[in-house]
């Protein structure tokens, strides 16, 4: 009975955990929640390749390093702050969507980088994730924003887009004016593809940010009103009207 249950679980349910301990996801879905009661992630989706979004629970007391290396379609992650640490992804520069779980239950979003482990010195706060939460912070992340790479941070174009536009939206953690200029020559230069993101995000945020900094201007917004307008997003489209 005991060995039948254990072939259930897995063939049903796509996990296999022993002891609390997620070793192992199987199955294909894109967006996965870890069940409650899992203590341990223990390699569980490394070298996946359909996984997008992760969300662990509150009940999570330990991630093993690199259990989310090489699961490199993973987009979003929701975590318990008490296991946020750099050895999520420790072969990889990766940069995702962040969700952390406080003490309280509360969850803040953030867009994260996460560094490739060096093998001298692979320990310590030079190795947690990215994300702005002091001036200190946000003034790397930024940076790392503007170049693409940035104190042994590496951050994609398509994430780099992201992220300017997710911090000028950020009014409690405002933008330095030297910043506000490099964003907005990126979004200038990449306005076709931050009005993709802000369409795939349903965010009228974005696309008010898109006009206050020039990215959309006379020379585009018809063409730009036009791809809104095919979107069928109404909320967007108000912005341009």
């Amino acid at each position: 009975a005991e060995k039948q249950e254990y072939i259930d679980s897995v063939c049903k349910n796509d996990y296999l955990i022993s002891n609390g301990t997620l070793l192992h996801f199987y199955g294909s879905r894109k967006n996965v929640v870890v069940p409650d009661g899992v203590t341990r992630i223990s390699g569980a989706f490394f070298n996946n390749e359909s996984v997008e979004k992760v969300v662990l629970p509150e009940s999570v007391e330990t991630i093993d390093r690199g259990s989310f290396d090489s699961c490199k379609n993973l987009f979003e992650l929701t975590i318990p702050v008490k296991v946020l640490n750099g050895d999520l992804f420790k072969n990889e520069k990766k940069t995702i969507l962040l969700s952390v779980i406080d003490e309280e239950g509360n969850i803040s979003k953030h867009i994260a980088s996460f560094k490739e482990e060096d093998i001298f010195n692979n320990r310590g706060p030079e190795r947690l994730p990215l994300y702005p939460i002091d001036k200190e912070t946000t003034n790397r992340f930024d940076n790392l924003v503007s170049t693409g790479s940035f104190d042994g941070y590496k951050m994609r174009e398509d994430w780099r887009i992201r992220a300017a536009m997710w911090r000028l939206n950020d009014t409690d953690n405002p933008v330095e004016e030297r910043f506000k200029s490099l964003f907005a020559s990126l979004l200038t230069d990449k306005v076709n593809k931050a009005v993709t993101y802000a369409i795939e995000d349903e965010s009228p945020e974005d696309i008010k940010v898109l006009l206050d900094v020039g990215a959309i201007n006379d020379k585009n917004k018809k063409r730009i009103h036009k791809k809104l307008i095919e979107s069928g997003i109404e909320k967007l489209q108000a912005i341009l009207n």
